[in-house]
């Protein structure tokens, strides 16, 4: 694109996006995008694990926790504050919250922040640790000596011990956004998975709930059953191996043609979905050839020499014109401008 590349390209992928029918930036987008103000987007903040991680996912209680998570917050609002083209902010991404986190933790003991709240909590209920040993069936002779218990109580207790953590940080990340960027939305942390008692958590603080939902077709996955919210699915794609590069992709199909179809059945589930109100492809590019670690994926609107595929383009045009009608219970017309597409590429 000459000497003026980067301008040059910056204005070309905000035209065909809006040509294309994209209508917002996903997390990781270039901020120079965001610079530009043409284009609605999502910003990410990520608070970095610190000493007492586990599995890579912050330790809430820990004391540096808060004071990471609002610098994070008041140096995104210094420099995009007061920008009504940020729709809202991420905060982490995919976190692990594995099953057995209550373990984990008892497991490392009063060198865990978060073990100390759960003797603290613990504490109040059953005041001493013979009662707290009838009730989980164990013999821990300290406070500072917890043990894994057994039995239902034990079950009941460890997962109000695991909703301790998850609500302390989903509630200080949505307080940090509230202080720090109060005109925007906190959109969560792009769950993959996670126990429902995590999910029953996140669905109490954040304004959307954020789901990296790789499926057949769009749904609301770990949202809880009984949450009204808005959901935004944050990531999916689908890949093959007729052109472009020769990673296959998390969500392989055979060929163009049933790429586009599989997207244009994803997207129209996602919009005849009451709670979901976007859907966010991954990405907009493919993948290097030569890959990041274990990626080369095949997964973008252009290709790696900045060529549409076609077939794709054309789907997301024809879906993003019938949208409304669609989501307004106007399905008629609007199904068989679809069908259209998905058969005009035989």
């Amino acid at each position: 694109y000459g000497d003026n590349w980067q301008a040059t390209s910056r204005d070309i992928t905000h035209r065909r996006l809006s040509a294309w029918g994209f209508n917002t930036l996903g997390a990781w987008s270039d901020d120079e995008l965001f610079d530009d103000q043409r284009t609605p987007y999502t910003e990410i903040l990520h608070i970095w694990p610190g000493q007492s991680a586990l599995d890579h996912t912050a330790d809430p209680y820990e004391v540096g926790f808060g004071k990471r998570l609002n610098d994070a917050a008041a140096r995104l609002a210094k420099k995009r504050g007061n920008d009504a083209w940020m729709i809202g902010v991420f905060i982490d991404n995919e976190i692990v919250w594995h099953n057995d986190y209550p373990e984990q933790i008892i497991k490392r003991g009063n060198k865990q922040p978060a073990y100390n709240a759960f003797v603290g909590h613990l504490k109040q209920t059953y005041a001493t640790i013979d009662g707290l040993n009838r009730a989980w069936q164990t013999n821990a002779t300290s406070w500072d000596a917890l043990q894994i218990g057994k039995g239902k109580q034990w079950q009941a207790d460890r997962l109000e011990l695991f909703g301790l953590v998850a609500d302390r940080y989903y509630r200080l990340c949505k307080e940090a956004l509230d202080k720090h960027l109060p005109n925007h939305l906190y959109l969560g942390s792009r769950v993959h998975t996670c126990p429902p008692i995590v999910a029953d958590k996140i669905a109490q603080h954040v304004d959307v709930f954020s789901i990296n939902h790789y499926a057949p077709l769009a749904g609301t996955a770990q949202l809880p059953k009984d949450a009204d919210l808005p959901v935004m699915i944050t990531e999916f794609h689908f890949g093959t191996l007729d052109r472009g590069v020769i990673g296959m992709s998390l969500s392989p199909v055979h060929g163009q043609a049933q790429r586009a179809r599989s997207f244009g059945a994803y997207v129209t589930a996602g919009v005849l979905h009451p709670n979901i109100v976007g859907t966010h492809w991954f990405a907009y590019s493919d993948q290097s050839t030569v890959g990041r670690p274990n990626e080369n994926y095949q997964i973008g609107l252009v290709d790696i020499t900045d060529q549409p595929y076609l077939e794709m383009t054309a789907m997301s045009r024809v879906i993003a014109d019938q949208m409304y009608e669609l989501r307004l219970g106007q399905e008629q017309d609007a199904m068989q401008a679809i069908h259209r597409v998905f058969t005009d590429r035989e």
